[in-house]
Order: C-alpha cells, then sequence, then structure tokens
C-alpha cells in the first residue's frame, strides 16, 4: 500500500505569492477548507512549531523551508507523522506547483488510513484555491 500522494498543477501565479500562501497562517484556513485554524511563528522557520485545528488540534514542525523553492511540515502523531511537502519550480509551461502527503513512522499505516487518504483526495481542491489566489495576488501587485 503506497503511504504517499501528491498533486501538481502549472500556474503564471508568482512565485512569490504561492510562497506567501504557503507561509501565512491565514492563508491555510483560506486556502484549505479542512482547516479550521493555523498557527505558527511568521516568517517560519524550521524547526518551528504551530498548531492546525482540523478535526482536532494537532502540533505541526517545519522541516524544510526554501524560499519560493520547497517547503516541508509534518503533523507530529505518536510513533508517526503526516508529512506534508510542498515544491515549486518555473517550466516552459508556467510555475509547477506540486503539494503532497506522506504517513510516516511505524504507525504511519494506520493514520494512512484513517487521515492521510482523505487528505490526498482533497489536494486538487487545495490547490487549486492556493494558485487561484496566488494568482489574483500577483494580478493586483502587478497593477
Amino acid at each position: 500500500m503506497a503511504l504517499h500522494r501528491s498533486h501538481t498543477v502549472l500556474t503564471t501565479a508568482a512565485p512569490e505569492a504561492v510562497w506567501k500562501r504557503w507561509t501565512t497562517p491565514a492563508d491555510w484556513v483560506t486556502d484549505d477548507p479542512g482547516v479550521d485554524a493555523c498557527e505558527f511563528p511568521t516568517p517560519p522557520t524550521v524547526g518551528a512549531r504551530g498548531t492546525l485545528v482540523s478535526g482536532g488540534k494537532q502540533t505541526i514542525r517545519f522541516l524544510e523551508l526554501k524560499e519560493c523553492e520547497a517547503m516541508d511540515f509534518e503533523i507530529v502523531l505518536p510513533l508517526g507523522a503526516l508529512r506534508f511537502p510542498h515544491h515549486m519550480a518555473p517550466s516552459p509551461e508556467g510555475l509547477r506547483v506540486r503539494h503532497g502527503v506522506r504517513a510516516t513512522g511505524p504507525l504511519g499505516w494506520l493514520y494512512w488510513l484513517v487521515a492521510g487518504r482523505k487528505i490526498a483526495a482533497g489536494l486538487p481542491e487545495v490547490m487549486g484555491l492556493v494558485v487561484d489566489h496566488a494568482l489574483a495576488e500577483s494580478v493586483d501587485a502587478a497593477s
């Protein structure tokens, strides 16, 4: 059983606008219908922790932050985690943006069955909202 999924979209949004969506707690609530509340220090740093409310309150920890390139965080769980890698890169067709979800640890299989599959199914909607809002911000910034 695969314990990970990802989804990629192309956009003409500015990388800075996508990066802002990834690193602003209020934008997580706007861009993800499954997130009720989110709090973390801004700008986030590797190792920083915060909270995410989505069917309960979870602790998140940032694992990777490369401005306008990559962001990875995890929901810390007993004997496992759900990791959320985010990547973006320019391509001839536009900015290629990818979000993923991966279950890790000894109980990763359980976390995948309980939450990971549902999160993976929602990635296209979440990414659509991220890039649509980033594109709107890119257009506003250019005006």
